[in-house]
């Protein structure tokens, strides 16, 4: 009889020890606050008592934060329970909530309870940043032309690379979604280097800079504090919002306008413009037989995606008319004799992949 009962309290106490060691790690996981009543190890939960005598119990975090009601941001309590299964947690009004109790008793032989007040609440009058809405761009670009089909192969071996620059210093002109900026740069072609000065217009698909309303509780939003704790205060800058119930000296929050941007803020760009020549042999239209028919110009398009906070990377089409002047192989000889002496202006049209991957900068 003897040998079963100690049987027994070997098996409870074994399967109490168990339950203890992996209610920890569970407990753990649901508590986002500790108990601002805990004194002591044995303080794991709490009670909660609302002001309609409700009370809830198994309580293992409370944490102060805002929700929307009816348009308008309201001060809250987030809840979370411990269960059997797992964590549980609701939301409720802070205004809603009396007080909270340890589950263990307390250092005077009752239970330690808390009164649960809102925070007080500040407006910041600090001036916030404008929303960036102008950059600049550098970037090295990488082309791919295919094979050259011009008629009297004029072109060049499929590569071409160079960089660019560009300003977009207009702002808000467009509205938050363009921006139009102005650039140029330089490519090499065939052993040419080509000089194009473009208009780029920018339409961004999501992500943009915009302004949030942005609530923060200071010290924490974990802080419930006692009639007799430390008061804390805001410093310049912030006007206090008038409370017409009592609230926690101990904590207040404040809202403010803050300046929002995500990370992944892909965009579409259409580009146009002139190109002009550097100093080598065929540059310009004269002199040729055809200087009519010179015109160097490019049109292109694509996607692009900023990345890691200052770096930028697009693809995209790029059209391009280009121009080399060659001697006319079929005009007559000129007045000295020399069937060179006539050239004509030839034209290489260009359809190409363009990869841009560089740096990018808001203001």
């Amino acid at each position: 009889m003897i040998r079963t009962l100690l049987f027994v309290l070997l098996s409870l106490l074994a399967f109490s020890s168990l339950s203890t060691l992996n209610a920890q790690p569970l407990k753990s996981k649901c508590a986002e606050c500790l108990l601002p009543t805990a004194r002591n190890s044995r303080d794991t939960v709490m009670d909660v008592q609302f002001r309609d005598k409700t009370l809830l119990s198994n309580c293992v975090s409370v944490k102060r934060e805002m929700i929307e009601i009816n348009g308008s941001k309201q001060q809250a309590l987030r809840l979370r329970f411990l269960k059997p299964t797992g964590c549980s947690d609701t939301i409720v009004m802070a205004h809603q909530v009396e007080y909270i109790s340890t589950g263990s008793l307390g250092l005077d032989g009752n239970p330690f309870t808390q009164q649960v007040l809102p925070a007080r609440e500040f407006l910041s009058s600090l001036d916030t940043s404008d929303i960036p809405a102008s950059f600049i761009e550098l970037t090295g670009n990488l082309g791919y032309g295919g094979s050259d089909e011009s008629s009297r192969a004029i072109g060049f071996g499929s590569i071409y690379y160079g960089g660019e620059l560009l300003i977009a210093p207009f702002g808000t002109l467009l509205g938050r979604k363009f921006s139009l900026a102005l650039g140029g740069g330089a490519f090499l072609e065939g052993g040419r280097m080509r000089i194009p000065v473009m208009g780029h217009l920018r339409y961004t698909l999501l992500g943009e800079a915009h302004y949030e309303t942005v609530y923060e509780f200071v010290p924490s939003a974990c802080q419930f504090g006692k009639s007799d704790d430390r008061h804390i205060e805001p410093g310049s800058g912030y006007t206090e919002v008038q409370s017409p119930t009592a609230t926690d000296s101990t904590v207040y929050f404040y809202r403010k306008n803050s300046v929002v941007q995500d990370n992944f803020r892909p965009y579409l760009f259409v580009e146009g413009g002139v190109i002009f020549n550097s100093s080598f042999d065929g540059s310009g239209s004269e002199p040729s037989i055809n200087p009519d028919e010179y015109g160097q110009y490019l049109l292109g398009g694509g996607i692009g995606l900023p990345f890691a906070g200052i770096f930028t990377a697009s693809l995209g089409y790029r059209y391009m008319r280009l121009n080399l002047r060659t001697p006319c192989l079929t005009c007559p000889p000129g007045p000295n004799g020399n069937p060179d002496e006539f050239y004509v202006v030839n034209t290489n049209s260009v359809h190409s992949i363009l990869l841009k991957l560089g740096v990018h900068i808001d203001w």
